[in-house]
């Protein structure tokens, strides 16, 4: 998350390239997000492949 003055960038990666709920988990972060700033919010997904080890000691 990238807060600034009038503008937040959120970059997420999901757990597989094909995620069927990709489309609704964007617009969900970015709703969410928008409730607790006064300004737009851009979600950004990023090409990184996630791995089970970046979940750390949840897993």
């Amino acid at each position: 998350v990238i807060l600034g003055p009038g503008q937040t960038e959120i970059k997420m990666i999901l757990t597989t390239p094909f995620c069927p709920y990709a489309g609704s988990m964007i617009q969900q972060v970015k709703e969410q997000a928008e409730s607790v700033v006064d300004h737009e919010v851009k979600v950004t997904l990023l090409a990184e492949r996630w791995d089970p080890k970046d979940a750390g000691l949840v897993w």
